[in-house]
């Protein structure tokens, strides 16, 4: 197996920087990579232009070995990706058969001219995995390449938001899963707050003393607090170890009343509406 240190996504769309579209692909991408226990590095945005495009793999792959790549797979001529990839691996694009039986099946079904522009979406850089495309057009790619003594990978994926959760949960994350190896040492937990101001909180975290071996963000969504503590340390089992001995400290100097939750899925509506019930009050 490779072994997989560190990963970056980079998002490609000219609608992203003018504010037409709101980046929600990345943070889909981010959460499905957190819940294996991978960190991201950074996220950027990048126009379609493969000068830029180039610019922003160079300075992703300074300090990740992995790049999830969202967008610019499609057939227009402002589809960049798929060649800006190209070109910074040193892998040219070639047909894939397999790719164009999948686009020429695709658009015969939707009754579709299969164009000539539309089959660019077949060229896949030379040995790179296939990712295919079950509800839309453009398959997604990951290639592996060396620059600089270091193994390289990016991954391709369609900026069509239904297309990339697809893609992503079915045929992504299984590639890391069964082709990469990575140390899971990190653990996180998280305590769902009402009642209390951010500030109060915050406050009361730092009289808490946790060190720095424990990171705290605050994330407010009014009326709640969601209080998320990492720890990283040598192994998963020292990490786990002092998550459960901070998260018992943080939650009672925060108090457990003021706790609705550890589950950040569960509301504050849900919480509510489960104890009227329990109470037979509804």
């Amino acid at each position: 197996m490779n072994r997989l240190k560190s990963i970056s996504i980079l998002a490609i769309g000219n609608e992203l920087l003018d504010g037409d579209v709101i980046d929600s692909n990345s943070a889909y991408v981010a959460r499905g990579l957190r819940g294996l226990g991978l960190a991201v590095e950074r996220i950027m945005i990048t126009p379609d232009d493969p000068k830029r495009i180039t610019v922003a793999l160079d300075f992703l792959f300074a300090e990740s070995d992995t790049i999830v790549c969202i967008g610019g797979l499609g057939p227009t001529i402002d589809d960049l990706s798929r060649d800006a990839l190209a070109d910074f691996s040193g892998c040219p694009l070639e047909l894939s058969e397999d790719a164009l039986m999948d686009l020429a099946k695709f658009y015969r079904e939707r009754k579709r001219e299969f164009s000539s522009s539309r089959k660019r979406q077949a060229y896949i850089p030379r040995g790179a995995l296939i990712l295919r495309n079950s509800v839309g057009s453009a398959p997604g790619f990951v290639t592996s390449f060396e620059r600089d003594g270091r193994t390289l990978r990016a991954c391709a994926l369609p900026g069509v938001p239904e297309e990339l959760r697809v893609m992503f949960d079915g045929a992504f994350l299984p590639y890391l899963l069964t082709e990469l190896e990575h140390d899971k040492t990190s653990a996180e937990g998280m305590l769902c707050t009402f009642g209390l101001s951010e500030s109060k909180i915050n406050d009361t975290l730092e009289s808490c003393a946790l060190g720095n071996s424990i990171a705290v963000q605050l994330m407010v969504a009014y009326p709640t607090v969601q209080i998320t503590l990492k720890v990283d340390q040598a192994n998963l089992i020292d990490s786990e170890k002092t998550l459960g001995v901070a998260l018992e400290h943080v939650a009672a100097a925060i108090g457990l009343d003021n706790i609705y939750s550890h589950d950040p899925a569960v509301s504050l509506a849900e919480v509510v509406l489960g104890l009227l019930r329990k109470g037979r009050k509804t």
